[in-house]
């Protein structure tokens, strides 16, 4: 599991009376600690997961054209009991996928609220880090003088 969900399900689990918001960015800031690579990581998955649930809709989309397809297929050919015993099994099948889905989107429901929360916190830690490289950079070039 991505850190970045282990994040969404600790804010998820521990509920305070803190705004979502700074509750997020202080998690988010205690596990990057002033570590760059760590600010980008959680970037990337982000973005990775910002699409879940669209990327889950669009898959079973597509499948439930196939088994349309599938249908109409065999339809076509005229045998209307293996059209009634195959539509059985791909009714089954989606309905199993359904429940499935609906399972999973409920638990994403929450993580992509929170998600939200965390890209605002990394927007904001990441020009603090901005302004942290610009001093530093600054105090260096007055050393070398």
């Amino acid at each position: 599991m991505d850190d970045i969900i282990k994040i969404c399900d600790d804010l998820e689990k521990n509920k305070d009376k803190e705004l979502e918001v700074v509750r997020a960015y202080k998690m988010v800031d205690d596990y990057i600690n002033h570590d760059k690579n760590k600010l980008l990581q959680l970037k990337a998955d982000l973005k990775r997961h910002e699409n879940f649930n669209d990327d889950t809709i669009k898959m079973l989309s597509f499948l439930m054209s196939a088994i349309a397809l599938i249908l109409t297929i065999i339809n076509g050919f005229g045998d209307k009991i293996l059209f009634i015993k195959t539509a059985l099994v791909y009714f089954g099948i989606f309905t199993f996928l359904g429940l499935i889905v609906a399972f999973f989107s409920n638990r994403n429901t929450a993580r992509s609220k929170w998600l939200k929360y965390i890209s605002v916190a990394l927007d904001e830690i990441e020009k603090n880090f901005d302004k942290k490289e610009i001093v530093t950079n600054k105090k260096r070039k007055n050393k070398k003088r």
